[in-house]
């Protein structure tokens, strides 16, 4: 077992855990889009508004947040904290979920542009992927400290 700070395993473990709550949440909001393009009949209102749009506000806000905890508080680690024979292995994921948080930024950017219910689907779908993407990166780090992943993303 390494000697890495469980206050790091606890950062990186939060980080997933609102990456998961965030995740479940588009689900449910694309979940709710297909029920009102499948049977309109059920609730006119959300065919003219589908329910994706009452979710981009949300999960455009809870994709800063995450941004926001991935600069103050997983880049403020120093890598020196982090056991050298994973240095360099969380570093490139810390790179990669830099990328992804940027581009799942732009995917909310994208959807609330969206107008039609198969753009919508689609860029909802690019965001459900990424956030996967960056759970997948999470559970990289988790094992290169030495933690034990609860609970792995199921795949699809």
């Amino acid at each position: 077992m390494n000697q890495d700070s469980p206050v790091q395993h606890q950062i990186y473990e939060d980080f997933r855990d609102q990456l998961m709550q965030l995740l479940q949440s588009v689900r449910e909001g694309a979940d709710r889009r297909q029920a009102a393009v499948t049977h309109p009949s059920h609730d006119r209102d959300r065919v003219a508004s589908p329910a994706t749009n009452l979710t981009v506000p949300t999960m455009t806000e809870g994709v800063a947040n995450l941004q926001q905890m991935f600069r103050q508080q997983i880049l403020t680690i120093p890598l020196e904290d982090i056991h050298p024979a994973h240095r360099i292995k969380v570093q490139s994921y810390q790179a990669e979920i830099s990328k992804e948080l940027r581009l799942v930024g732009l995917d909310c950017t994208f959807l609330t542009a969206a107008r039609q219910a198969q753009t919508q689907g689609q860029r909802t779908q690019q965001v459900i992927d990424r956030l996967e993407t960056l759970i997948r990166y999470c559970d990289g780090i988790l094992h290169q400290l030495g933690q034990t992943v609860e609970n792995p993303q199921e795949r699809p």
